[in-house]
């Protein structure tokens, strides 16, 4: 993963049972490129992987997609139903 261009960092974590990475790509590089990339890269290496594992999954995440501010508010007078937003 490391070979394809544009990458900017590498991130694992592995688990009982299935691990994970993620890989983070300079803002340059477009999304769907790099999501190819990945797959493509996946496929020259799956061959080496135990044949017992499902499929890897590629999942692409666009950070600019998460919303900028995020609020949470708290009260010891008013319920949680006279804070709910829909009111």
């Amino acid at each position: 993963m490391g070979s394809i261009a544009g990458v900017k960092r590498i991130m694992s974590k592995a688990y009982d049972g299935y691990a994970m990475l993620m890989i983070e790509f300079l803002y340059s590089k477009d999304l769907n490129e790099a999501s190819q990339d990945v797959r493509d890269a996946i496929s020259t290496i799956r061959a080496d992987l135990p044949p017992e594992i499902k499929e890897p999954i590629v999942r692409k995440f666009n950070d600019t997609d998460r919303p900028i501010v995020s609020v949470a508010v708290s009260s010891s007078v008013l319920s949680s139903a006279d804070l709910h937003p829909s009111r």
